[in-house]
């Protein structure tokens, strides 16, 4: 009865990240930046770092006003990092 419970709380904590709206937190990260026009483009493989439990890509108009291209990379445990290319 024991495994059983471990094993129900073990796929309960990794479903967790799947419920998250993580769209929404970058598209949040991106605009407390002062980006404007986002538009979010999906998942980006290969494009953040081991930490890094998610991520989206993005195009958006900077501060300066210049179009660029990016991605939020997001952690259950950390908070966001945009990367722009």
């Amino acid at each position: 009865m024991n495994s059983f419970i471990c094993t129900m709380l073990l796929i309960f904590l990794l479903f967790i990240p799947a419920c998250h709206d993580w769209r929404a937190d970058a598209e949040k990260a991106l605009k407390s930046q002062g980006y404007t026009d986002i538009k979010i483009n999906g998942y980006k493989m290969f494009a953040c770092g081991r930490s890094d439990d998610y991520n989206e890509g993005f195009e958006a108009t900077s501060i300066a006003g210049v179009r660029v291209q990016g991605v939020v990379c997001m952690g259950i445990l950390k908070g966001s990092t945009i990367r722009t290319f």
